[in-house]
């Protein structure tokens, strides 16, 4: 994916938190952020990255529960994002998981959450997230299955796949290159969508969506779709 259309589908924050609230209607099953979140409490970590901070929501909240308070510090490629994070206090700036401005060993912890599939090439982000980490540092991974929200995907393509670069499905072998002791968490659960209009709007919010969502055929509503996400916790 280029880096314009990505910039594009996160630099306006009222159509990222609806992207996010899509899953608030989840009507059953683990939730993969929260399982995230429970990993890094359980870590206790001091120095921690953020990469792919959004709007700075999961890293304020581990300021807030953490204790002792660990030193955090966030970036995104979007200098929105990046202004919506230092409003909540924290360290960001704006940087590319390619080419992180840190120096080797920085960090104990660094977190990804559904961000490595958007990168084209993520053995250079790999690459750059395990220079930063210290030796035994923690690399906490959470990105979507292949077949995430199938059942909307196959209404549309001939596969229900939407072939991410980073997935459930491929993430441990690309970790494995770099990383030892990988553990996963595989989440599943269902969403609820109550209306058309839900559906389309959920296409539209992805990377080029508003060119496919033409291509929705009829459909009965209330209508069901399954997530898939998986977190990756993988040791330096």
């Amino acid at each position: 994916m280029e880096q314009g259309d990505i910039l594009q589908a996160f630099t306006d924050e009222k159509r990222y938190a609806a992207q996010k609230a899509v899953y608030s209607s989840s009507i059953d099953g683990l939730d993969a952020e929260e399982e995230s979140f429970k990993v890094i409490l359980e870590i206790k970590p001091k120095r921690i990255l953020e990469i792919g901070c959004g709007m700075g929501e999961f890293s304020h909240r581990l300021m807030n529960e953490l204790n002792p308070i660990p030193e955090i510090t966030t970036v995104d490629i979007s200098e929105r994002m990046v202004e919506l994070s230092r409003q909540k206090g924290l360290h960001s700036q704006v940087a590319d998981v390619t080419c992180l401005p840190f120096p080797d060993h920085s960090f104990d912890c660094v977190i990804a959450n559904w961000v490595l599939h958007y990168v084209s090439e993520p053995k250079h982000a790999l690459s750059e997230i395990f220079r930063v980490l210290q030796v035994d540092g923690k690399f906490i991974a959470t990105t979507n299955s292949n077949y995430h929200m199938k059942e909307i995907w196959e209404l549309i393509f001939e596969s229900p796949s939407y072939e991410f670069s980073f997935s459930s499905e491929n993430g441990h072998g690309l970790l494995s290159k770099y990383f030892k002791n990988i553990k996963c968490i595989n989440t599943k659960g269902t969403v609820l969508f109550e209306n058309r209009s839900s559906i389309e709007g959920f296409i539209e919010r992805h990377i080029r969506g508003e060119e496919i969502v033409s291509l929705l055929p009829k459909l009965s509503i209330p209508f069901t779709a399954t997530r898939r996400s998986t977190i990756f916790i993988s040791i330096r």
